[in-house]
């Protein structure tokens, strides 16, 4: 059995523990398939995160944490924006 389906089959383990940060469950999915994505092509690539027999667990939930904090740190970013502050009208107009 390869690393992506030994990953696949604690699938809910995984969400469950994204969740445990503080997301939805539409969230932890994303974060979780971003998590598949990630990890598969660092396998693909000749990585190793197999630990005897198993999956390296904690390479997989600091995985999943970095790519939480990325989420985050994207949600804030779009969040501190105040599309009632941006003034259309201020804009330089262009000549064609």
């Amino acid at each position: 059995m390869g690393i992506l389906e030994k990953l696949f089959e604690k699938h809910k383990d995984w969400c469950d523990i994204v969740k445990s940060f503080g997301c939805n469950k539409e969230t932890a999915e994303d974060i979780v398939g971003d998590m598949y994505l990630r990890i598969g092509k660092l396998v693909n690539e000749g990585k190793d995160i197999s630990y005897g027999d198993d999956i390296n667990h904690f390479y997989v939930f600091r995985t999943l944490t970095t790519i939480f904090l990325d989420y985050k740190r994207r949600e804030k970013k779009i969040g501190d924006f105040d599309f009632d502050e941006y003034d259309v009208e201020d804009e330089v107009e262009v000549e064609y």
